[in-house]
């Protein structure tokens, strides 16, 4: 039986550590918007584009990568994908226009997509199987913390002076670039690639019913992340008639309540032991205290409750995410092929789920019905939980009595 190692703390964080400059790059325009729309000549529907940019390659590459992970491994794949990276970031020192800006996020997306999506496969060398919902909680924390670092530090540090933002964002990627080449390595030990056909592990992950389930568990949760992240300060603005200031306040709120929700639950859900009902209780829960927060209550109460609602909601989804290496039909060997999957279910969730279907459904004469799109939102939540119910149960107490069976 594998045996647990303190590296794999110092894994867990040069992964998170890893991830916080990408995500820190790819925000860095939305504290200086008037100033990067001047400078570029682009409108608000381009600058819009430009910020969601980095999330393509989790749409496009996300399955060529797990592939990739799976046949030389984690370490190299999300090498080459901060390489690309650091190439987009410095990329836009010479961006002049919008075509060549764009391709220069969508490159700077790589490692971010890559790295999310090999966790699983790495930390399965190092963490034992009932372990895995902490590491999976930090690291999909350290995208919202590069975010929040970005939007809260850029304007005051570089003063409109995007190059110079552009200049540090670039040299934090090539360090954490350098210290991934010389101190993340693989566990020979557990370290297992695949030395079959190329879409061998693709083929099984499609053939799985729980990858597809829990890449549905995914794409609902961005579903409702991105309808509440991105429509409630608007929300608050046109329908509550709450000031800018005040209604930021509350989205920077509610991801508070979504970063420690990602590390918090997770350590919950190893208390407990049992994920399955758990995580359909956390999601029932939290669907309705986000719509009831918004619909029923206002001021500090408001806060309260869209934070603890946030927190249940957005901690639910580590747990899942680490489960590809723990499923019979996929293991290690398969993981990175299997994340890939689930990471393009996610992107397409986040992508088109919110924009295509929530949003219009939600339209009435040209106009936004706030109740409607975050009921609908809330709905995303506690399907999330329901599906959750067809998974195997992967708890503290089933892997550790498996353990016991081998």
């Amino acid at each position: 039986m594998k045996k647990s190692s303190n590296f794999k703390w110092v894994i867990m964080a040069m992964v998170t550590l890893s991830t916080v400059p990408i995500s820190y790059n790819s925000f860095q325009v939305s504290a200086l918007p008037i100033e990067f729309m001047q400078e570029l000549g682009i409108d608000s529907v381009q600058f819009t584009s430009i910020l969601t940019a980095s999330m393509l390659p989790g749409v496009i590459f996300a399955i060529i990568g797990g592939i990739l992970a799976d046949k030389i491994g984690p370490k190299t794949t999300c090498t080459i994908a901060l390489v690309i990276s650091l190439v987009g970031s410095l990329g836009r020192l010479v961006a002049s226009n919008y075509i060549f800006y764009f391709i220069c996020m969508v490159m700077l997306g790589f490692a971010g997509t890559f790295l999310s999506m090999c966790a699983a496969k790495l930390f399965a060398q190092w963490f034992l199987p009932h372990e895995m919902g902490i590491p999976m909680g930090v690291v999909l924390s350290s995208g919202a913390l590069g975010t929040a670092i970005a939007q809260s530090t850029t304007a005051t540090l570089f003063s409109g002076n995007l190059h110079g933002a552009y200049i540090f964002g670039s040299a934090w990627i090539l360090v954490m670039l350098i210290l991934w080449i010389i101190i993340v390595k693989e566990n020979k030990d557990q370290m297992i690639t695949s030395d079959t056909s190329l879409f061998t592990g693709l083929k099984k992950a499609v053939k799985s019913r729980n990858i597809w389930i829990i890449g549905l568990c995914a794409a609902v949760s961005m579903g409702y992340q991105m309808i509440f992240n991105s429509n409630y300060i608007a929300g608050m603005q046109t329908t509550k008639m709450i000031d800018a200031t005040i209604a930021g306040l509350y989205g920077t709120i509610f991801t508070a309540g979504g970063f420690l929700g990602n590390i918090i639950v997770p350590m919950i859900l190893k208390k407990i032991g049992v994920n399955r009902p758990t995580i359909l209780i956390f999601g029932l829960v939290g669907a309705v205290l986000s719509y009831i927060a918004w619909a029923y209550l206002d001021g500090s109460a408001m806060a309260i409750v869209l934070a603890i609602g946030g927190l249940l909601v957005f901690g639910i989804m580590p747990p899942l995410i680490g489960y590809p290496p723990l499923l019979d039909e996929i293991g290690p060997e398969y993981a990175g092929s299997a994340g890939g999957l689930v990471t393009t279910l996610q992107m397409v969730g986040a992508y088109f789920l919110p924009s295509s279907i929530l949003a219009p459904l939600a339209t009435a004469n040209g106009m936004m019905d706030y109740d409607r799109l975050f009921l609908y939102g809330a709905i995303c939540a506690a399907l999330f939980g329901i599906l959750a119910l067809i998974l195997p149960e992967l708890g503290t107490k089933a892997l550790l009595n498996r353990s016991k069976e081998k």
